[in-house]
């Protein structure tokens, strides 16, 4: 029998973060035990403000790399027979694929290079709520049955219906 795929065995698999605290002490663990790393010509990797200014700074970020509580990640895309068994397949919301997405579209969200703050806020909340809005439809409604999605013709559509009661 041939090996598993790494790819190939993420389809199957559904995973988690390991929390908060468990990545916060990995992470300090590892820039303590390279804080006097060198490159082959001596230059430290890190400098001396990394670990006393920078990464207490950062730490704060961590909680946003993990997997919120109570909310499933993965999506039941179908099914697929291997060896006699049916395996599960999944697709994940998180992941590098999903995330190089959502930044390729972030930068979208934004049209010209000359908004100014307001406006480049709005713009901001806007493409998010589109962005968000189109992620929930893709989780709840099998691609033959979506036809389109407008998020303005939806916001239309409730004004409408709430004028008619």
């Amino acid at each position: 029998m041939n090996a598993v795929s790494k790819k190939e065995l993420a389809k199957h698999c559904r995973r988690r973060t390991r929390g908060t605290d468990e990545m916060e002490s990995q992470l300090t663990g590892l820039f303590n035990s390279q804080a006097s790393a060198t490159d082959v010509l001596g230059v430290p990797l890190f400098r001396d403000e990394m670990l006393t200014e920078i990464w207490p700074e950062q730490r704060k970020h961590v909680p946003c790399i993990q997997d919120p509580p109570g909310v499933s990640l993965y999506t039941a895309t179908g099914e697929l027979k291997k060896g006699g068994k049916t395996l599960s397949v999944y697709r994940c919301a998180r992941g590098s694929t999903s995330l190089e997405s959502f930044h390729l579209h972030l930068n979208r969200f934004i049209p010209g290079t000359s908004a100014g703050a307001v406006a480049f806020q709005a713009y901001l909340v806007e493409g998010l709520a589109r962005w968000n809005g189109e992620r929930a439809v893709q989780d709840s409604v099998t691609i033959e049955k979506l036809r389109s999605f407008d998020i303005s013709l939806m916001q239309s559509q409730c004004v409408v219906i709430s004028n008619l009661h």
